[in-house]
């Protein structure tokens, strides 16, 4: 199960009519984690962007940790161990209104936690002792957050374990699995690949699924930090089964370059592909003479950038001039079938070097 850790510190977001602290740690998909440790040492304390009411420390809090998960129905259970001596932990259970990204962060949970609703809540009290959400009822196919608050602030860090969650759907508790964490868009793909031929970059890419999406945002970067959309192509439309997709960078830069794509769903929530790296050298000419020996066409094969050109000459071995031309980046053709047989110098000249190469007929 992918699990995003990610930790914002930039404070008050207004959520709801709430403030809602970017002092929390993002999981995602829920799942077992030990030792989980979380810094309240620069903390204030804030108002809890909902309403619980179960526990005794109030309405307020420094830290929250949250966790997500789709159901198949049953019931959720999963427990909470405090390590320290002197941490209480609550817990909360959150029906969401609507799934979240695979990316998710604080901000996207505070833009959406107004409309969740609180199905259950609880305190850990005791260093040692499990305890948390136990046959929690749930919805198949609907969506869940758990989080796990943090109201003390008497120490820097506190650290406690998160146990394995289950699902019982009357066969027992069984472990939640990739499926359960059905926090992402509705498109996954099975290959995204890139190769270069005359120094233009093919991108192709299929996905597995695709159902409620708007279109691909194909990005590109010279460093690898700093994308910008090269193009946009919209979702097949056929949904629900496998599509396949190509596009061809006539002109990248020199160098390592850098592609990923970005999917945009139907909502307006969107996710990234991996990064893609290429290496592009396309600066000195690509050049294939042949047959060598030759019978009677010298076909030259060559590749140039867009800035250089190339003057092909051809001299026999007392040094006269018996063919001349400009070269196009391609195939280019050379009669040599009634030339006598012997040996010629083929002279490549371009913008950037000079290149000789001895021709037997």
């Amino acid at each position: 199960m992918k699990r995003i850790f990610t930790l914002l510190l930039s404070l008050l977001l207004l959520s709801g009519g709430k403030i809602f602290s970017q002092d929390c740690v993002v999981l995602g998909c829920a799942a077992a984690s030990t030792n989980h440790v979380v810094d309240v040492s620069t903390l204030t304390a804030q108002t809890l962007p909902f309403s619980a009411g179960c526990w005794p420390g109030g309405d307020t809090y420094f830290s929250i940790v949250w966790q997500f998960f789709k159901s198949n129905g049953g019931n959720y259970s999963q427990t909470f161990t405090p390590i320290d001596a002197s941490l209480n932990l609550n817990w909360v259970m959150l029906h969401m209104s609507a799934p979240l990204s695979t990316n998710t962060t604080c901000a996207e949970v505070s833009t959406n936690i107004g409309g969740w609703t609180v199905v259950a809540c609880g305190t850990t009290a005791s260093s040692g002792t499990p305890q948390g959400p136990s046959e929690i009822g749930t919805n198949n196919g609907e969506y869940y957050a758990v989080g796990v608050v943090i109201q003390q602030n008497a120490q820097a860090t506190y650290s406690f374990d998160i146990g394995d969650p289950t699902l019982n759907t009357g066969t027992g508790d069984l472990p939640l699995t990739a499926a359960n964490c059905d926090i992402l868009l509705p498109v996954k793909l099975s290959f995204f690949d890139a190769r270069v031929s005359n120094c233009a970059v093919s991108l192709n890419w299929a996905s597995e699924i695709e159902s409620g999406f708007k279109n691909y945002e194909v990005e590109y970067s010279g460093d690898g930090s700093n994308f910008k959309t090269i193009a946009t192509l919209p979702a097949a439309e056929i949904t629900g089964t496998s599509q396949k997709y190509t596009y061809t960078d006539p002109t990248p830069r020199q160098g390592n370059v850098f592609y990923r794509l970005k999917m945009v769903d139907v909502d307006g929530r969107f996710d990234y592909s991996k990064v893609v790296v290429m290496k592009i050298n396309c600066n000195e000419s690509q050049l294939t003479v042949y047959p060598n020996p030759v019978i009677d066409i010298l076909n030259i094969n060559i590749t140039t950038s867009q800035d250089e050109t190339t003057t092909g000459k051809l001299f026999d071995s007392e040094g006269r001039l018996i063919y001349s031309h400009n070269l196009v980046s391609g195939t280019n053709t050379v009669n040599m079938s009634k030339l006598p047989a012997g040996v010629y110098l083929l002279q490549l000249i371009s913008n950037k070097q000079v290149q000789h190469i001895k021709i037997i007929k």
